[in-house]
């Protein structure tokens, strides 16, 4: 049987990610699961300013013919889709699926917590 809190584990992140303030969500090409989150994260970016937005980076490229488009997943250790990155002070690391209710719920208490909603 499968912890599920073993899926959203967090992780030491590099000491030089440690100042990146960018959001950015991970997604792979054809993955329902990425599908899921890139909608809930589109609803959140509409109301936020241009420079305080997640950033969508598609990892298919890199992962079936190793072309590293961006260089940033090298830094942040991705091991899988979809996987939401919300750097700062103290960053985030989320890794794996997620319910709708779960992510929107995070996602409101992360950006009015931050005081960008």
């Amino acid at each position: 049987m499968v912890n599920l809190f073993s899926i959203f584990k967090k992780k030491k992140l590099k000491k030089k990610l440690h100042n990146y303030n960018h959001r950015i969500l991970f997604i792979q090409q054809g993955c329902v699961h990425c599908k899921l989150i890139y909608g809930v994260v589109e609803e959140f970016n509409i109301f936020l300013k241009p420079e305080k937005r997640i950033r969508v980076v598609d990892m298919t490229d890199k992962w079936n013919y190793d072309i590293d488009l961006e260089p940033i997943a090298n830094h942040i250790d991705i091991k899988g889709t979809p996987t939401l990155y919300m750097g700062g002070e103290n960053p985030i690391l989320v890794e794996g699926v997620t319910t709708r209710d779960w992510l929107k719920g995070f996602l409101k208490g992360y950006l009015e917590k931050v005081g960008d909603l």
